[in-house]
């Protein structure tokens, strides 16, 4: 999930300068802008520029909590997009460092307590497949289906209604006026949005019922990157990389049960979160070639492995999006695309050999089984989507399966698994101009 990838030409460096203060330790960060500019297709947003966040904390403060003050599957599909090179000295440029650094220089209001709610119109998701071409295609309809046979060639169309209650396209209430982080959690059926430019993180589902669930403002957090549910310990992962800290609410109430500060050094920025299955989460540093380690139930972080020297680093910005199994924590690069993969018993890092179709960038990483997808991005690639990877059991190799849902997203960052569908965060990262509401795109997926 993350921050670096949509924020003009001021990149990584101006949200450190802005927002934390430069340091410098030798490495400078060289930025270069890639003009990205994307008019959503939807009509029925309206272009306007974000306005101030307020809403409904539904957070209980049941007082259980000890605060600390803060200092399905899916189809192939090939594809032959472009991959930029950010390496030998070439510098690929992600946007969204600048886009939180410019809002969160700024002070915000606490959030005022109204509720909100929004629900969107159910669109099907349509898969076609020809036998003489042998061609698949991800598409959106709401024709039902037919089938046509003649003596030399059989074409099935097949059209499958999305459920009532998941829309193919999820407004988020009008108080929000930035998005990066998405979760979710299967046992509720609730979704979690963070709010890039105020750290506030909302919480609603799919059809509505969406309020602020904890305000940044009475956190002390002045920004909300990635997020990560653990719903066996009851707690939600707030990643606030400008402030250096993870933050951990209680994922009923909404109250902060923690502030993490993580050790960060100069020129990191602490980005996106994945937990394991046995409640270790693990946090990238797209600022430095970093990953950082919180126990299950932990309350504090450490520095677990610095690969600075372990892979190739020629680069301005390094992992991203995470996700965590039994014996492996996959990390996205951020600009060529690697998928990085780490024994969790060594702390050991490789280069997953991936074959087929490749991009640029991922973001996002959400894994189901064997397939992994990572949202792309396109302020690299010059492209949206989400790419689908369909791994072997050891993480060290897999197979691209091409990109789905471009057409639907409009600077997407991050992504969540929900109901056997994905959830895609519209974070509108060069976007030009900005419409509102913000939304969250539906995808259906093998999760």
């Amino acid at each position: 999930m993350s921050v670096l990838r949509r924020l003009g030409s001021y990149g990584l460096v101006s949200l450190i300068c802005v927002l934390g203060g430069c340091t410098s330790d030798g490495d400078e960060l060289a930025t270069e802008n890639i003009p990205t500019s994307t008019t959503p297709e939807d009509d029925a947003r309206q272009l306007a520029e974000p306005t101030a966040s307020t809403g409904a904390n539904v957070g209980s403060g049941d007082g259980t909590d000890v605060a600390t003050a803060p200092s399905t599957s899916v189809p192939s599909v090939s594809d032959s997009s472009t991959t930029t090179d950010a390496g030998d000295g070439t510098t690929a440029t992600s946007s969204e460092t600048t886009e939180a650094a410019a809002s969160a220089s700024s002070s915000t209001a606490a959030p005022e307590d109204t509720a909100n709610s929004s629900t969107t119109p159910t669109t099907g998701a349509a898969t076609s497949t020809t036998d003489a071409s042998s061609t698949t295609a991800v598409t959106t309809s709401t024709s039902t289906t037919t089938t046509t046979t003649s003596s030399t060639t059989s074409t099935t169309s097949t059209t499958t209604q999305a459920p009532a209650s998941f829309p193919s396209r999820i407004d988020l209430p009008a108080e929000v006026s930035s998005t990066e982080g998405v979760a979710s959690d299967p046992a509720t059926g609730r979704l979690f949005v963070g709010e890039l430019n105020n750290g506030n993180v909302w919480a609603g589902t799919p059809t509505g019922g969406w309020a602020l669930f904890n305000s940044g403002s009475a956190a002390g957090r002045a920004t909300a990157f990635g997020l990560a549910v653990d719903a066996s310990r009851n707690r939600l992962y707030v990643v606030s990389g400008v402030d250096g800290r993870v933050d951990v609410l209680n994922l009923a109430s909404g109250s902060l049960v923690a502030s993490i500060p993580v050790p960060v050094a100069g020129g990191s920025l602490i980005n996106d979160i994945g937990v394991a299955p046995d409640g270790t989460a693990y946090v990238t540093d797209t600022g430095a070639a970093r990953l950082y380690r919180i126990a299950a139930g932990g309350s504090s972080a450490e520095l677990w492995v610095d690969y600075s020297g372990q892979v190739d680093t020629n680069r301005t910005q390094h992992g991203n999006g995470v996700v965590a199994d039994g014996a492996v924590v996959l990390v996205a690069y951020m600009e060529q695309g690697e998928l990085l993969r780490f024994d969790r018993s060594s702390g050991a890092v490789s280069v997953v050999s991936i074959s087929g179709a490749a991009t640029a960038g991922r973001d996002g990483l959400v894994l189901c089984g064997n397939r992994l997808y990572g949202v792309e991005i396109s302020s690299i690639t010059g492209t949206e989507g989400v790419w689908v990877t369909d791994l072997n059991a050891a993480r060290t190799s897999g197979t691209s399966q091409g990109r789905i849902g471009a057409s639907e997203l409009a600077g997407a960052s991050t992504v969540a698994a929900l109901d056997g569908h994905l959830v895609v965060n519209n974070a509108q990262f060069g976007v030009t101009p900005k419409y509102t509401p913000f939304d969250l795109t539906t995808l259906d997926s093998s999760c």
